[in-house]
């Protein structure tokens, strides 16, 4: 920032800040060509000061419609971009005007990308993942997925869908509507609409609508998390989320009072309940 000059720094803020300086310019110029002959000269120097403050606005706006034209490619033939066959009339984006680095595609037909049928606008991250909108209800990595927002991994797999039909994962009979995500170390997300809840077998207990179960990939609760305000009631106690939960053990805290010991104990207070024992404890 240091090298940058005065006036040069005086155009970054212009430019930075268009929605102040583009109303103020269009009424120094209004003002400059139909302000009150007693204004005098100070009509040519609004005019002259709206100019300069505009000026800068209209060039970068120049640049930016040039960046998305020089930015976009519209396929004359069938043609295959990032290694994906894709019909004439396709529009593409690109990161750079050499057309080097594929942004995103508007497909005009139902268009195959790794074995997925996507339709509309699709993207492709850094990583090579991909995300738009699923032509037709398919099942994919073993998830029933609507129609609609989906990702899928460079390899096909699956990222994040919403299920189109009830669904078992393990114990947990997951209904229709549940938002899932890969949540990263062997992990799912799973999040229920805010219409049905799901029974949670071990913690012998029921999920509210709303809630996001964190699952293995082998079937074991990591946590519970979100929903819209319901306790949940572990071995009794009820807790509010976000709970830990691992083999052994769920760490929570009180969604209300509750006696532990013999003794009253206020609402978020940390616990500690032993999964096998059922024996409950403050959290240390």
């Amino acid at each position: 920032m240091s090298d940058i000059p005065f006036w040069g720094f005086l155009i970054v803020l212009d430019v930075f800040y268009w929605f102040l300086t583009g109303p103020i310019a269009l009424m120094l110029i209004v003002l400059g060509c139909y302000g009150s002959q007693w204004l005098g000269r100070g009509r040519w120097l609004a005019f002259g000061a709206g100019v300069l403050l505009a000026a800068p606005l209209g060039l970068a706006a120049v640049n930016l419609t040039y960046d998305q034209y020089a930015l976009q490619l519209t396929l004359e033939r069938d043609e295959t971009i990032a290694g994906v066959p894709l019909y004439a009339g396709s529009k593409v984006w690109f990161y750079d005007r050499d057309h080097q680095l594929f942004r995103s595609v508007e497909l005009r037909r139902v268009t195959n990308i790794l074995g997925v049928p996507f339709i509309g606008s699709v993207t492709r991250d850094g990583f090579g993942s991909w995300e738009g909108t699923l032509a037709a209800d398919l099942t994919i990595s073993g998830w029933p997925c609507r129609s609609g927002r989906i990702g899928i991994e460079q390899d096909g797999k699956l990222w994040s869908c919403e299920l189109a039909i009830a669904h078992s994962f393990f114990d947990y009979d997951l209904p229709a509507g549940t938002s899932v995500s890969d949540a990263g170390s062997n992990s799912w997300c799973l999040s229920l609409p805010r219409d049905t809840g799901v029974a949670i077998k071990a913690l012998f207990t029921t999920a509210p609508p709303g809630i996001t179960l964190t699952v293995t990939t082998e079937g074991r609760l990591k946590s519970i998390s979100g929903g819209i305000g319901h306790p949940i009631l572990v071995r009794g106690v009820p807790l509010k989320p976000p709970i830990d939960v691992s083999e052994v053990a769920a760490l929570g805290k009180l969604a209300q009072s509750f006696a532990i010991a013999g003794e009253a104990r206020p609402s978020g207070t940390a616990v500690r309940i032993d999964l096998v024992a059922g024996a409950v404890s403050l959290a240390p």
